[in-house]
């Protein structure tokens, strides 16, 4: 099992030659501003760590700022695109499917506010269609994500963000139901593997390793933004209210390169 140690990228094979990234803001890198400047961070997101350490020809990022795993998004005014089965349905591979690596990371904006009503069975019901359609097209490796749980994002805590009395109060239905989504996926990935012998699934369990690697961070529970600080490293762990440093992606990008060996 691996363990947050690492600072620096595990020697790489040259086995991959592109990435290929479907999810939400946690791993949006600005493409569809096609200059990185509309990224939830303070600098480059995980996809972007882990292409460097991979030494990739490309990074192809379909991730989308406040998708869910349905067609649409959080946001009211894109319910019918932009989410993660929009974002496969679009995908043709353009690379051998044998030296793309695909990650999946999806999941938070469907369950961080209960009042959505949707419940973590139909999420994994999104993503395990979602890799269906991509075994379809031919991929060969996945990267999967749970949800995080800990630390609790300071969107549910921060007296002072402007959304607070939206949220206050809900982290404890939303930490049930990202804890009941992470039981329910493993056992419906391995049903998948079964399905697609073909398809290598790399599990990669962000809800014990991210809670890992915030140890790291003196703060975790205010955020950075708007502090007017320089971002000394390893001290928040939040960029904003609902998303990381980019520090934390760096670590998470060590940790998924770990898992690829």
């Amino acid at each position: 099992m691996s363990t947050v140690l690492q600072d620096t990228p595990v020697a790489r094979t040259g086995e991959f030659k592109a990435l290929v990234v479907f999810g939400d803001s946690m791993s949006d890198n600005g493409h569809v501003d096609g200059h990185g400047f509309f990224r939830s961070s303070n600098g480059k997101v995980w996809p972007e760590y882990l292409s460097d350490m991979l030494n990739l020809e490309k990074l192809d990022v379909r991730a989308w700022g406040g998708a869910t795993s349905g067609q649409g998004n959080y946001n009211a005014n894109a319910s019918d695109w932009s989410g993660l089965l929009w974002q496969v349905d679009r995908y043709e591979p353009d690379f051998d499917m044998d030296r793309i690596l695909v990650a999946v990371e999806i999941g938070f904006n469907d369950l961080h506010d209960p009042d959505n009503n949707i419940r973590p069975q139909q999420v994994v019901d999104n993503v395990i269609k979602a890799l269906n359609r991509l075994a379809v097209k031919g991929v060969k490796h996945l990267v999967v994500w749970n949800i995080f749980t800990s630390p609790v994002s300071p969107g549910y805590t921060d007296v002072n963000y402007d959304q607070y009395q939206h949220y206050q109060g809900k982290q404890d239905q939303a930490r049930l139901d990202f804890t009941e989504f992470n039981t329910l996926l493993p056992p419906a990935l391995a049903a998948f593997e079964k399905s697609h012998p073909r398809v290598k699934l790399v599990f990669f369990d962000a809800n014990r390793i991210i809670a890992k690697i915030a140890e790291r961070f003196q703060d975790t529970t205010s955020t950075w933004q708007c502090t007017w600080f320089a971002p000394d490293k390893d001290k928040w762990f939040f960029f904003d209210h609902w998303h990381f440093m980019t520090d934390v992606h760096r670590y998470i990008a060590l940790e998924i390169s770990a898992q690829l060996v």
